[in-house]
């Protein structure tokens, strides 16, 4: 879980310096290594962050995915 967030923020930081997610990828399989997250993953955090989004796990509808709706008591 932590190799992942640390670089779910070194993807993030990717996209605040306008990389694409091409040019990203040799840099995260550099800095980490047999530890480094899949293209195909990397390629969805990429566009998760370069959306807008802080957090790239969090699914919405626009993913064709439904958010988890709260139950009422």
């Amino acid at each position: 879980m932590q190799r992942s967030l640390e670089q779910g923020m070194a993807i993030k930081f990717c996209v605040k310096l306008e990389k694409n997610a091409a040019e990203t990828i040799p840099m995260l399989k550099k800095a980490f290594g047999v530890d480094c997250l899949s293209d195909r993953q990397i390629f969805r955090w990429h566009k998760a962050f370069a959306e807008g989004r802080e957090d790239p796990t969090t699914r919405t509808a626009l993913d064709g995915h439904q958010p988890p709706v709260p139950t009422t008591m």
